[in-house]
């Protein structure tokens, strides 16, 4: 498992350090550095076994439109093409055909205007923008669905914490509104399970920590509350 960046206290700047636990020895090792100090960023396992870190929150609170690339075989980062524009506490998601999708964020920590915009990577010719969310979030949750499509929920839409989901087609680069949570929430986890639904669970909705969670079901596109965490 890598992990690279965020703050090391809750007062500090960002890190550019990583490290790779290894679950036979139970054990941590430093790694390369990346170029960039950067936390609240997404950090997406390719297709070809790198990963793919993008934007986040660098010193002084910015967002940053720069991406790296870590290689497990020398254990070093690489600058590859940046984003249109600079982001942080935006989700990203792993396309069928190897592309990453990354939407949503903000450009400063202290922004009050969390963005719609939306972005494809790819290896070879680097980001393409494409259609806008409905709904601008922060802090939400994305995950890939069976049929290749990719579901975003929840997050902070500047007013407020919001329920409202959507669905991105790759092949018409679109997105499409699809049922609400039963509350809203931010932070939460989206896992896609084995018979297709999503199960989504915690978060907050901007008073409470949330022991709630819900399915998502991609044939009625919508959501049923099931137990709560305990």
């Amino acid at each position: 498992m890598l992990v690279a960046g965020g703050f090391l206290t809750s007062s500090g700047s960002p890190t550019t350090s990583a490290e790779l636990y290894n679950p036979a020895t139970r054990s941590w090792s430093v790694v390369g550095s990346m170029g960039t100090a950067r936390a609240s960023h997404t950090a997406t396992l390719l297709n070809d076994g790198r990963v793919l870190v993008a934007g986040g929150q660098t010193t002084g609170g910015n967002g940053v439109a720069s991406a790296e690339i870590y290689n497990p075989a020398t254990r070093t980062w690489s600058s590859t093409f940046s984003m249109a524009i600079g982001r942080l506490a935006h989700v990203a998601v792993l396309l069928d055909d190897g592309t990453v999708l990354v939407a949503g964020g903000m450009a400063t920590s202290t922004s009050t205007s969390p963005g719609v915009s939306a972005e494809i990577y790819s290896v070879s010719s680097g980001w393409t923008r494409v259609g806008n969310m409905a709904v601008a979030r922060q802090g939400h949750s994305g995950v890939k669905l069976g049929d290749g499509t990719a579901l975003v929920s929840g997050g902070w839409d500047g007013p407020g914490w919001t329920k409202t989901a959507e669905v991105y087609s790759p092949s018409s680069r679109a997105w499409t509104t699809v049922g609400a949570m039963s509350g809203a929430r931010d932070w939460h986890t989206m896992t896609l399970l084995s018979d297709g639904t999503v199960l989504a669970a915690g978060g907050t909705n901007g008073s409470t920590v949330l022991g709630s969670a819900e399915l998502y079901d991609p044939n009625s596109r919508s959501w049923t509350a099931v137990g709560n965490m305990p």
